[in-house]
């Protein structure tokens, strides 16, 4: 299993999975997840991006399936023991 880093690097711009890409420096999971200039947020249900706070990270869980672009999938995700 995979996890999102707590600071990802997003010096290319791409896809990365279906629902996931990097585009001007910002990752974007889900439509509900951004990662931006070193903070995450999240899209909350009244339209508005909420910043997580600091060090923050959503631990989105992934198991390395359909990656569209493996280096910049490796440059978000980091791989755990379960």
């Amino acid at each position: 299993m995979f996890v999102t880093k707590s600071e990802p690097i997003l010096t290319t711009n791409g896809k990365i999975k279906s629902f996931m890409e990097i585009k001007n420096g910002i990752l974007i999971i889900n439509d509900k997840y951004k990662f931006q200039d070193g903070k995450w947020f999240f899209y909350g249900d009244d339209s508005i991006w909420y910043y997580l706070g600091l060090g923050a990270n959503p631990n989105i869980e992934d198991y390395g399936k359909d990656i569209t672009n493996q280096e910049l999938y490796n440059n978000i995700f980091e791989e755990v023991v379960e």
